[in-house]
Formats: structure tokens, sequence, C-alpha cells
């Protein structure tokens, strides 16, 4: 079996979070780490693994999951040696390669500071006097993408997400941009009480984006498994079990509305 990192949650184990597999159709998965959301280390491999589970579950199928870095994950999955990779952005590019989900898990990307309370912005423009901490080759959306292109906003740039919350903590920038559950994550994880306690979330959305489940066109049946998982989201959206999954994976936190 390819990859060091395989694991299929059991009939058991599907009984024990509400569902029931009929059948013994089995769909392997390639994954990277992205705690709280997917991760090997995680009760059911995290939320957005959960929701994957739980939907091809409600259809009968069953789900294998292999751990790996992300772009192997993405290679394994576009070539045929496992059957697809979850919570991956749709687009044209990605739809040659796969049949691609209705959307799984909407996640908001904010703004972690420590500029106090005090701190508002309407426009990219208002980040301009700031200090960014960044992450090397993430894309933060087109706004902000350019933004740094053009050299209008200071950016430090971190070898990873934890790398960038440690310059914020440190005082070496003044803001992170992180999608949320990521950057909750981080700090209870890696930082201490008194850590936290400096950095304060912007709860305005600088970019709001939709994840779904990947599935190869180079396997014979994907065409219907896709068309089946759809169908499992539904039940799940029908039953209001998504909308709980989905505020899990927010930590509970309401966002500014969007203006």
């Amino acid at each position: 079996m390819t990859g060091r990192w395989v694991y299929r949650l059991s009939v058991g184990m599907l009984l024990t979070i509400g569902t029931v597999v009929h059948a013994s159709d089995t769909v392997r998965l390639a994954s990277g780490e992205w705690p709280p959301l997917m991760s090997q280390q995680l009760p059911h491999f995290g939320v957005g693994s959960l929701i994957v589970t739980e939907a091809f579950a409600q259809v009968g199928i069953k789900t294998d999951y292999g751990f790996f870095s992300w772009r192997r994950s993405f290679e394994l999955a576009r070539n045929g040696s496992w059957d697809g990779t979850p919570l991956w952005k749709s687009t044209p590019d990605r739809q040659r390669d796969f049949y691609i989900s209705d959307v799984l898990l909407t996640l908001p990307g904010v703004l972690f500071h420590r500029l106090g309370r005090d701190f508002h912005w309407r426009s990219i423009a208002d980040l301009e006097p700031y200090r960014l901490g960044i992450t090397h080759g993430y894309s933060y959306g087109s706004l902000v993408d350019e933004a740094v292109r053009q050299g209008r906003l200071k950016v430090v740039i971190a070898e990873n997400d934890e790398r960038a919350m440690r310059l914020l903590a440190k005082g070496m920038v003044d803001i992170v941009p992180m999608t949320l559950p990521v950057g909750q994550q981080i700090l209870h994880k890696n930082f201490s009480e008194q850590e936290r306690a400096q950095i304060e979330i912007s709860l305005r959305p600088y970019l709001i984006e939709h994840f779904c489940l990947l599935l190869t066109r180079r396997i014979p049946g994907n065409a219907q498994r896709i068309q089946k998982f759809n169908e499992g989201l539904r039940k799940m959206i029908t039953s209001g079990r998504l909308d709980q999954l989905r505020n899990e994976a927010w930590g509970g936190i309401q966002l500014a509305p969007l203006e």
C-alpha cells in the first residue's frame, strides 16, 4: 500500500459518530497535515476529515486516509495512485484532473494582531502602515497578494504558520493573516497563556475560502462516487449535522458581517 501513514475508519468507529455503513465500497484519500482540520494526530483525523468520512458513510462508502506532504498528496490523487484528496479549492486547472465536490467547508481568513481593541480596518490600504507576517509560498487572496507584489504592504516572510505567529508574539510583526481555526490551533498548542493574551483577532475576514473534495478522473467509478458524496453532504445539511461540524471548525466564533 502506498504511503507510510494509512488509516481506515471502521464500522464501529462510524457508529460512534452517528453514521452507518451499508456497503463495502472504500475510497482512499491522500491528505496532508493542517490541524485542526486535517491531522493524523487528531480524533477522526480532524473536523475536515470527519465531514468527509460522515458524508461518505451516509451513502455506504468507507474511507481510508493516508498522510503525506500536501504536494505529494495532490500528486498521488492526480495520477490515480489514490482515489482523491480532501480540502482543496476548485480551480479550472483542477477541474481538468478531478471531479470536484460541492463545498464541504467554508473558512475565513482573519487578522491576528497586537494593535489593541481600537484597531479597525476596512480596506487593504488600511494595513499599509503595519508589518505583516506571512508564510512562504502561501496565497492570501488576490487583494493581499497583489498588494504584496506591488510593495504596498510591508511583509516579513516566515517558513511556516507557527513561525509567523511566533514573530507576532515577539512583536517583530504587527499582523498575521491566517485561516481562523488554524491560527487558533497554533496559539493554543504552542503558546503560553501570557503570550496568547497579547494577541487579538480582528473578526472582519480579509478572505472567505470554499473547500471541496477532489476525486481523480483517472479512476473508473469516481464520477459516481462524487455524486454519492454530494448526496451524503445534502443529507448532512438536512439533518443539521454539517452546520454543527462547520461551527466546530470555526471554534464557535461569530465573524463581523461583510460590507
